[in-house]
């Protein structure tokens, strides 16, 4: 997929959130675009983590046979 075809928004910031945010990409050389879109890479990642984790592994003897 090409960067362009990504949506669009506008999103609201609190003036000292922006300022960190913009801070966090300066020192790790990217645009607060990408480092946004890290952050929420990152944080939906951990979630799935979390939720396979929560999850209970199913053993052969949690499966009936058929």
């Amino acid at each position: 997929m090409k960067v362009r075809e990504w949506t669009h928004f506008r999103v609201r910031l609190r003036p000292d959130l922006h300022e960190q945010i913009k801070a966090d990409a300066t020192a790790n050389y990217r645009t607060i675009n990408s480092e946004l879109t890290m952050i929420l890479e990152k944080h939906f990642a951990e979630t799935q983590k979390e939720t396979n984790e929560a999850q209970p592994a199913s053993t052969p003897s949690s499966v009936s046979a058929q």
